[in-house]
């Protein structure tokens, strides 16, 4: 285990990373963030990783996101209280939000099984609206919503003061709202130049024991963090993160 405090990371480039792991969030104020929108995300992208809740019965909140200091431009997803996966996008005030059904049933002090979760934008069909995909999965059902009325413009145009946080979300004020039941994050990527489509987010639910880098859109993979035996570093050295908190290194892996 290692313990990380208000880290910074030295990024790291492997050929090869050992085990997978996980990285175990405690519920008081862990959590990671990846940069801005502008500078990690922007365009065509697409951002996914694994996620499990210590206590199944959560009362709802967001599990990903940031916001900018004027609330005009912000994105994140999460669950409301019936356990229901959701996604928002809001840029340039224009906003985009999706629902889905309840993804588990509850129950008090038992965990969740993990699940893999995804945003992605797609700005590359040459007109003007850009495709805006929401996904989650479990064990049992599946949360895939896709719409086309975010303009391209929009998505170029975030301009958020503030990071993406993944076992958080980084609101206006600059606060950010963690996951309080506990629970592990793993295989989070970012791609840039590539938005997944609901079967590449159903081939890594179905594989986790899948390297991201031997996939057929591995070109675009810019940065991958597998934890375990590789620590807390992209291994592709694509971004710093930084890590909020006390997150532990575990060597479990939603694939064992």
């Amino acid at each position: 285990m290692l313990g990380l405090g208000n880290s910074v990371m030295t990024p790291i480039v492997s050929s090869g990373f050992g085990k997978r792991g996980s990285l175990v969030l405690d519920g008081v104020g862990d959590y990671m963030t990846v940069g801005s929108m502008n500078d990690t995300m922007n365009d065509t992208f697409t951002i996914t990783w694994r996620i499990m809740f210590d206590d199944s019965n959560i009362s709802g909140h967001q599990i990903s996101g940031q916001a900018n200091s004027t609330s005009q431009d912000m994105t994140y997803m999460g669950f409301v209280s019936n356990t229901s996966h959701y996604g928002w996008h809001k840029s340039n005030n224009s906003l985009n939000s999706v629902n889905g059904g309840a993804m588990w049933t509850k129950s008090a002090g038992n965990p969740t099984s993990w699940m893999t979760i995804g945003m992605a934008f797609d700005c590359t069909g040459g007109g003007t609206n850009a495709d805006g995909r929401f996904y989650c999965e479990i064990p049992g059902k599946e949360s895939y919503v896709q719409y086309s009325s975010m303009t391209i413009a929009n998505v170029n145009a975030f301009s958020s003061n503030n990071p993406f946080a993944i076992g958080a979300w980084i609101n206006s004020g600059g606060s950010a709202q963690w996951i309080h039941e506990g629970g592990a994050i793993a295989d989070v990527a970012i791609y840039k130049g590539y938005a997944f489509t609901q079967a590449d987010f159903n081939e890594i639910y179905d594989s986790p024991e899948l390297d991201y880098r031997t996939l057929s859109h591995a070109a675009y993979l810019t940065s991958y963090f597998p934890f375990g035996e590789a620590g807390t570093a992209d291994v592709m050295g694509g971004i710093t993160p930084v890590y909020a908190g006390d997150p532990t290194v575990s060597m479990t892996h939603p694939s064992d």
